[in-house]
């Protein structure tokens, strides 16, 4: 990683908007602040650009990356004469045709038609340390990832290191929220992929944001006005929990890399260039509401998380029956066709159903306990 006397350089520049010219002027400026393109990207590399495109949805939002930050980004490596390639797999989708209308209303295929870069799907599966990442990888000289600013209801923040969960193709992301449904065991599971896949360059979309109950459309959008880059995406989401005023220790994926010595989280050990921390800080930024349990001390974790309950509820009046819910549920316990039930008896509370949900049809509710003692998040 980047480091002046072992400290990670992490970026953030003001970015007014997603017109092309600010987008990419930001970008620029906040590469060049941690050493240019050329620093992370050798000439002629084979690069795979990952955004956040979590849904079939329009970038407008906030849901996923937007793609004038990925042109931007695209503008940068062409000066290095890369090939370039765009992939993501969203959510849990597997089949063919649902990537392609996410590439389609996310504006992605668009771009890649403009730009002449290559849209690419994730099938095949590679075996690494027991996770089965996309075997593209194997194609490509280094990853980048442009990730999108917004919160979630089981990690607190995605950013990152969470959106290269997006490296695993289709249903078998569901299998790992089965198989680790305990926070700090699925947070574990992020930072292996992060620990595999080591992006040289991490690049987050904060333009505009998402706050509350993220990060599908269930979250509100927050306009921040903000890009930030560096190759320690550990440092960035330090950075970024910060702005939100969440201690970086209360966010998973940072707590688990602490414990493995991965990247810095202090905010002594990173050296922040373009605004200052105190100028950009997120005044009254909305948490998700199950946030709250990182907050409970360790002592009190096992009485206290058995009171403060939170849980998703769909909401049969806005409800379409798209299905969506039941396939990325990793239990099967939604029927959502002829009762809008849920099996809260075998619910692991990933909020898979929340974070796929089209509609914003399905919200998150919480127990008595929670509600006497006003919490939200």
């Amino acid at each position: 990683m980047l480091q002046e006397n072992k400290k990670s350089v992490v970026s953030c520049v003001k970015c007014k908007d997603y017109k092309s010219v600010n987008t990419q002027a930001a970008l620029r400026n906040a590469v060049d602040l941690i050493g240019g393109i050329s620093k992370f990207v050798r000439p002629k590399s084979r690069v795979l650009l990952k955004p956040n495109l979590l849904m079939a949805i329009e970038p407008e939002s906030g849901v996923i990356t937007h793609p004038e930050v990925i042109r931007a980004t695209i503008r940068l490596l062409k000066e290095v004469d890369a090939k370039i390639y765009i992939g993501d797999s969203p959510s849990v989708w597997g089949k063919s045709q649902e990537l392609k209308e996410v590439y389609r209303r996310s504006g992605i295929a668009a771009l890649a038609e403009c730009e002449g870069v290559e849209l690419v799907e994730f099938t095949a599966k590679g075996l690494k340390n027991d996770l089965l990442l996309t075997s593209f990888l194997n194609n490509v000289d280094c990853v980048i990832s442009i990730s999108k600013l917004k919160t979630h209801g089981l990690m607190t923040l995605t950013a990152a290191v969470k959106n290269l969960f997006g490296l695993i193709p289709g249903l078998y992301k569901s299998e790992l929220h089965k198989k680790h449904f305990k926070i700090d065991d699925f947070a574990g599971r992020l930072v292996d992929i992060y620990e595999l896949v080591k992006p040289c360059l991490n690049i987050v979309d904060a333009v505009d944001a998402m706050e509350g109950d993220g990060p599908g459309t269930g979250g509100d959008l927050r306009h921040v006005g903000l890009l930030l880059a560096g190759n320690d995406a550990i440092a960035i989401d330090s950075i970024l929990a910060r702005l939100i005023g969440v201690d970086p220790e209360d966010i998973p994926t940072i707590r688990q890399a602490r414990k493995r010595n991965l990247g810095n989280s202090d905010l002594e050990s990173i050296t922040l260039r373009g605004e200052s921390l105190n100028d950009v800080i997120i005044p009254d930024f909305k948490l998700p509401q199950p946030s709250i349990v990182q907050k409970i001390p360790r002592g009190l974790f096992s009485f206290l998380t058995g009171l403060i309950k939170y849980y998703p509820v769909i909401n049969s009046k806005v409800c379409v029956k798209c299905g969506k819910c039941e396939i990325a549920c990793p239990e099967k316990i939604i029927d959502i066709k002829r009762k809008h039930k849920i099996d809260y008896s075998n619910c692991i509370k990933c909020f898979c159903c929340l974070e796929v949900c089209p509609e914003r049809a399905i919200a998150i509710k919480k127990s008595l306990v929670a509600k006497i003692l006003g919490l939200r998040g």
